[in-house]
C-alpha cells in the first residue's frame, strides 16, 4: 500500500527515513516566497525527532524562515501558524495510527493539503536529483507558543471561567499528555481535572493511539465512574481527534456528541451551513436542519471537510457559534464531529 494518501503522507518508519522528508521539505519550501515564514512541529513518536530534522533541513536549503516548535499537539501548531501569519506549516505524525508509523501533513497558505500537493511531493522524493534552487539557505529557529497559548484560549473562554465541573483528561501518553491538565485548569479555574495516561511516552504506552475506538477508553471510564465526574476527554496521538464519556462512565458516540454539540449551539445556527461527514446518519443532518443551519454533507477526513468549509459562502445571519468555536480549537472540534474509520 502507497505511503502517498489522497491529502497526506503515513507509512511504516521503514518505508519513510529522513532523505523523504528531506526532499518533502526542500520541495514544500520551493511552494512559498523566498524567506516566507514556515512553521514546522510534531508528535512523540520516536521516529519524530530526526524525521523532524531531515524536514527542517530540506526546508532551509528551500531559503525560507523555518520555525521549530518542537514535540507539541497539532492544533497548537495551527493556532501558531494563525497567529505568526505564516505561509506554511508541515507536521510529522501519524496521528492516531500505532507508534510504529509515522507520516507527513500539511497546509500551504490557509487550505488542507491536496491531491496535487501530495502528488508533487511523490514525484520529488522519488526523482533522481533534488531541483536546483538560487535561493540562499536560512537558519532555523526554535519557539515556544504554549504560553501565548494558553493566554490566547484564557481570552476566549473568560465568560465561562466560572463554570465548576468534574473532569477526567485521558492523553493516551500522546501530545497533550503533561500538557492537557495544566493548560485547562488555566483556564478553567474552578473547575477540578484529574488525569490518566498523562505521561509522553514514544510508545503511547504499548496502546493505538486512536480515543475513536471504545474499547481504548475502558479506564477512562472506570475513573469517570468512580470519581463521579461530569466528563471524560481522551485524545488522540498528535492531540487533533477527541472523544467523550458521560457521567455515567459511557463513551459517547461521534453522533452523540455531535448531536450534544448541536443542541448546546441552538438557535444560533439559524442560517449557517453545516458541513458533516457522510458516514453520519439522517439524524444529524435533520437535526441541524431542526435548529435552522444548512446542511452539507462532504466526504470523510479532516482536508475534505475543512476545504468545504472554508468554500462555503458567508451567510448574511450573524456569526455563529459553531464558527467561533472552530477557531478557538482548531483541530480537535473538527475531529470530534467525524465517526470513527
Amino acid at each position: 500500500m502507497s505511503i502517498y494518501k489522497p491529502c497526506d503522507i503515513r507509512g511504516r518508519v521503514d518505508e519513510l527515513g529522513p532523505d523523504r522528508y528531506r526532499s518533502w521539505g526542500h520541495a514544500l519550501g520551493r511552494q512559498v516566497e523566498p524567506k516566507a515564514k514556515f512553521l514546522v512541529g510534531g508528535d512523540v513518536r520516536g521516529s519524530t525527532r530526526p524525521f523532524l530534522d531531515a524536514l527542517v533541513d530540506g526546508l532551509s536549503r528551500a531559503g525560507v524562515d523555518v520555525v521549530d516548535l518542537g514535540l507539541l499537539p497539532t492544533p497548537m501548531i495551527y493556532y501558531a501558524k494563525r497567529r505568526l501569519r505564516a505561509a506554511g506549516c508541515a507536521i510529522v505524525t501519524a496521528s492516531h495510527n500505532p507508534a510504529e508509523l509515522n507520516g507527513l501533513k500539511w497546509m500551504l497558505g490557509d487550505r488542507p493539503a491536496t491531491p496535487e500537493q501530495v502528488e508533487m511531493l511523490q514525484r520529488e522524493a522519488e526523482a533522481p536529483g533534488r531541483a536546483p534552487t538560487d535561493r540562499p539557505r536560512s537558519e532555523p529557529r526554535p519557539l515556544d507558543v504554549s504560553f501565548d497559548y494558553v493566554a490566547w484560549q484564557q481570552m476566549h473562554w473568560v465568560k465561562v471561567q466560572h463554570v465548576e465541573r468534574r473532569i477526567v483528561l485521558d492523553p493516551g501518553h500522546g501530545c497533550w499528555a503533561a500538557r492537557a491538565r495544566r493548560y485547562l485548569q488555566a483556564i478553567f479555574p474552578r473547575s477540578l481535572f484529574s488525569v490518566i495516561h498523562d505521561t509522553p511516552d514514544a510508545r503511547f504506552g504499548g496502546r493505538t493511539p486512536d480515543c475513536s475506538r471504545p474499547e481504548l477508553l475502558d479506564e477512562l471510564c472506570d475513573a469517570v465512574y468512580h470519581e463521579r465526574a461530569h466528563l471524560g476527554v481522551a485524545f488522540d496521538g498528535d492531540g487533533d481527534r477527541v472523544a467523550f464519556v458521560d457521567d455515567e462512565g459511557t463513551p459517547l458516540t461521534a453522533e452523540e456528541a455531535t448531536w450534544v454539540l448541536l443542541q448546546s449551539l441552538g438557535p444560533e445556527l439559524a442560517g449557517q451551513p453545516f458541513v458533516h461527514d457522510l458516514k453520519f446518519s439522517d439524524r444529524i443532518p435533520e437535526a441541524a436542519a431542526a435548529l435552522g443551519a444548512k446542511p452539507l454533507v462532504e466526504r470523510s477526513g479532516h482536508a475534505f471537510i475543512r476545504t468545504r468549509m472554508l468554500d462555503c459562502e458567508p451567510c448574511s445571519a450573524p456569526r455563529s457559534a459553531a464558527t467561533t468555536s472552530s477557531a478557538r480549537w482548531t483541530g480537535p472540534t473538527t475531529a470530534c464531529l467525524r465517526p470513527a474509520r
